[in-house]
This record gives structure tokens, sequence and C-alpha cells, in this order.
């Protein structure tokens, strides 16, 4: 959906509002409550599909960090275990 990054908060307002007005000129209120809660259920379900991508991703993205740092821990016990042996063998 990259052509939604390109447009600009006021022009999304405006496209919404001309939409709405649009969609809600010859339908009776009942129509229109009918339309207005429909279209608002649509967009609560796509944010609880946002909200828990994101909350999968930052997930992920700490069990890669953690991944990394344990890495990184091995990588320096190595090295001193190796500085350990130099030490041990120098007069």
């Amino acid at each position: 959906m990259s052509e939604f990054e390109d447009i600009g908060a006021n022009e999304l307002g405006l496209i919404s509002a001309v939409l709405g007005i649009v969609i809600a000129y010859d339908k009776t209120p009942s129509e229109q409550n009918v339309l207005g809660n429909f279209i608002v259920g649509i967009g609560c379900i796509i944010l609880v599909i946002a909200a828990q991508a994101e909350y999968l991703n930052s997930l992920q993205e700490k069990k890669n960090e953690n991944e990394d740092s344990l890495e990184i821990k091995k990588q320096i016990q190595k090295i001193q275990k190796q500085i350990d042996v130099i030490m041990s063998e120098a007069p």
C-alpha cells in the first residue's frame, strides 16, 4: 500500500470527508448508520490485525537481539579463554 505513504495527512482527511459526504448523500439516516457502523467495523478489524503484526514483529526483534547477545557473549568467552591460555604460557 505504498500509495498511502505518498498522501499527506491533510489530503487523506479531505479524501475521507469527500467520500463520506458522497456515500451518505442520498441515503436515509438509518442507511447512513448501517454503512457507517459497517465501515467502522472494518476499520476495527484492520487495526487489530495491524496491532498483532506489530506485536509479533517486536517479539521477533527481541528474540533476534537476544540471540545476537548470546553469540557475542560466546565470542567474548572464547577470546577470554584464548587470553588466559596466552597469559599462562607467558614467562
